[in-house]
């Protein structure tokens, strides 16, 4: 149970709101977020605008936005990102309704068109969990002390003027605030969770047998374009293990997977080493010694007859 509260509360905390000063190091958190909540995400929209240092892009001032609280300094707003679970709702959804349409008009007429056959109909599970980022650049020596409408529209007009005469001598300062979801904010699919070992074995070997399975049964496969769907198939499930695969530096440069080392543990045979002056085969030796006695016996009898 320890283990558990204390696993819920390191995924708790992965979530909330984090400031970065460029885009790369929003990328690398990012990515290092990923890794530790084994989730996967994908772009839904991005501003033109967004990792640009254009201060012309937003005519506005503001003072809080989503992601981004009150401290009295104004700011602009430059560009906005979001990403979706990659078993989000499906963004494609309209133009496969389309297709879906399109094929089955077609069925109705007298052409026989061949029709893909698939396992799994989509892989989107409506998904809600979402990370917004937001790309603004502060402007610090316009902070007000005291939080009145008279006083934001003071430093606003001071601000626009400043920029719009002198943009380059402003004091600047940028920002890329993000949200990211908690673990508890991903629905409709498995996500991680601390499992008994003894069973994680077992449904491994249950993989490893199934895998061998696949293989021996796609020999006997002979519709070309099910062949191809099968090959994405397999491949975007590669990926998604992959991505699944735990980074533990813990591990010793010399592991080896269990499998690999009872392998290694079974008496190798010795091969003795093959010599590279040619020898005679002993058949091929009793074959001309047999030759060589019937001659004898054969020129015997000849000079006894005579």
């Amino acid at each position: 149970m320890r283990i558990c509260r204390y696993l819920a509360r390191k995924m708790a905390d992965h979530g909330g709101i984090r400031s970065f000063s460029s885009l790369t190091e929003f990328n690398i958190y990012m990515k290092q977020y990923e890794e530790r909540t084994k989730t996967k995400y994908i772009v839904l929209k991005s501003d033109r605008a967004f990792g640009k240092s254009d201060l012309t892009a937003e005519k506005n001032i503001h003072w809080k936005v989503r992601n981004v609280p009150y401290n009295g300094t104004p700011f602009k707003v430059l560009g906005k990102k979001t990403y979706v679970c990659h078993q989000g709702r499906d963004k494609n959804a309209k133009a496969k309704r389309r297709r879906e349409e399109q094929i089955a008009a077609c069925h109705t007429q007298d052409h026989s068109f061949p029709r893909r056959r698939r396992l799994v109909h989509t892989k989107k599970m409506n998904c809600p969990a979402s990370i917004y980022v937001v790309h603004i650049v502060r402007f610090p020596s316009y902070k007000i002390t005291e939080d009145k409408p008279k006083k934001r529209n003071k430093a606003s007009s001071t601000l626009k003027e400043a920029l719009s005469k002198e943009p380059s001598h402003v004091d600047t300062e940028e920002i890329f605030a993000a949200y990211f979801p908690v673990i508890e904010e991903h629905k409709n699919h498995p996500i991680m969770v601390l499992t008994n070992p003894r069973r994680k074995a077992k449904k491994r070997q249950i993989c490893g047998r199934l895998l061998e399975e696949l293989s021996n049964m796609t020999y006997q496969l002979q519709d070309e374009p099910f062949l191809d769907s099968v090959i994405r198939r397999i491949t975007d499930l590669i990926e998604d293990v992959r991505r699944n695969i735990p980074h533990d530096d813990t591990l010793p440069l010399s592991y080896t997977p269990p499998s690999k080392k009872m392998r290694c543990l079974k008496p190798q045979r010795t091969l003795k080493p093959l010599s590279t002056i040619p020898q005679r085969h002993p058949f091929s030796v009793r074959v001309g010694h047999c030759t060589e006695v019937m001659i004898k016996k054969s020129r015997l009898q000849g000079g006894s007859e005579v």
